[in-house]
């Protein structure tokens, strides 16, 4: 349950898995982060935050590590 006016819930369907496997590949992601980029990116967000820079290679969307704020 989302009772949050910036929190929604996705189902992975068929887009988001073909592209997250695409993402998965080119940035040697692991599955679950690249479900969560891209369902994300489908849904039109422009910044993902997170403090795995592990992302900072993806160049598909703005990736802000949020330890490079302090």
């Amino acid at each position: 349950m989302s009772d949050s006016a910036h929190l929604f819930l996705s189902e992975v369907d068929r887009a988001i898995a073909i592209e997250a496997a695409r993402l998965r590949a080119i940035y040697s992601l692991r599955t679950q982060d690249a479900i969560q980029l891209v369902t994300g990116i489908l849904n039109g967000a422009e910044l993902f935050i997170t403090n795995d820079r592990g992302f900072t290679k993806v160049e598909d969307i703005e990736i802000l590590i949020l330890d490079d704020l302090i």
